[in-house]
């Protein structure tokens, strides 16, 4: 399995796996990086090197989740990275895909009902990604600083933000897979080739990033909170 190490050169990371950049602007990092290796690169920006390491091998490779390792951080650092993350979602992966599949839908020239269904799945798939996006942001993250900084327990008892139904934990997955397959099954008629395969590299590299979104979220944040509530330390293991 391929790995990032400290001190490996970040600019050659990024050259030969530029599907990692995404997490550079979740931390705050510019281009411009020389031949800085990762270490550098994070004690210039001020960022925890061995968190900010964790986040890019497990962007790499799929298979990689040391839980312990993530559980071992704070968890500010985790409500943190995921707000940044939300926002990063709003200010470029939403847009982009709406960008190409607007352009998608408008090459069919009103002729291509499954066009008009794609846009629909998108338009669904991106409400309950932003309601979910609203309500993390409103109740849960700011309910797992309070438990951060030790309030009392009569503070917290009026919200439960951490049960939440399958439905909340799928939030706009299963309209991204139905886009995906009406593309991929029954697409008929005229249309862009070139914006199709667009849409599809798009809407496919979101679903990927929701995917360890969500493993960071519900494998390490909510165990932590969940420690929390019972009088733990803010990290899973009470000894980290």
């Amino acid at each position: 399995m391929l790995l990032i190490y400290r001190d490996m050169p970040l600019a050659g990371i990024l050259e030969d796996h530029p599907f990692l950049m995404p997490v550079l602007d979740r931390f705050g990092i510019p281009l411009g990086l020389g031949d800085r290796t990762v270490e550098q690169v994070c004690t210039r920006q001020g960022i925890d090197t061995g968190f900010f390491l964790m986040v890019l091998n497990t962007f790499l490779n799929e298979g990689y989740f040391p839980q312990e390792q993530f559980a071992a951080f704070h968890a500010e650092q985790i409500v943190d990275y995921l707000s940044k993350t939300h926002a990063y979602y709003r200010r470029f992966q939403l847009p982009n895909i709406e960008r190409h599949l607007t352009g998608f839908v408008a090459s069919g020239r009103g002729e291509n009902p499954a066009l008009a269904l794609v846009g629909d799945a998108f338009s669904k798939a991106k409400a309950r990604l932003c309601e979910r996006m609203e309500r993390d942001e409103d109740e849960f993250f700011p309910y797992v600083l309070r438990l951060c900084r030790s309030v009392s327990q009569a503070d917290l008892r009026p919200m439960s933000p951490v049960q939440e139904s399958a439905a909340d934990q799928e939030y706009g997955w299963e309209q991204l897979r139905d886009i995906k397959s009406v593309l991929v099954r029954h697409l008929r008629g005229t249309y862009d080739p070139n914006l199709c395969y667009a849409v599809l590299f798009a809407v496919s590299t979101f679903e990927k990033d929701m995917r360890l979104h969500e493993r960071i979220r519900h494998r390490i944040l909510i165990p932590m909170v969940h420690a929390m509530e019972r009088g733990g330390k803010n990290t899973v293991r009470d000894d980290a």
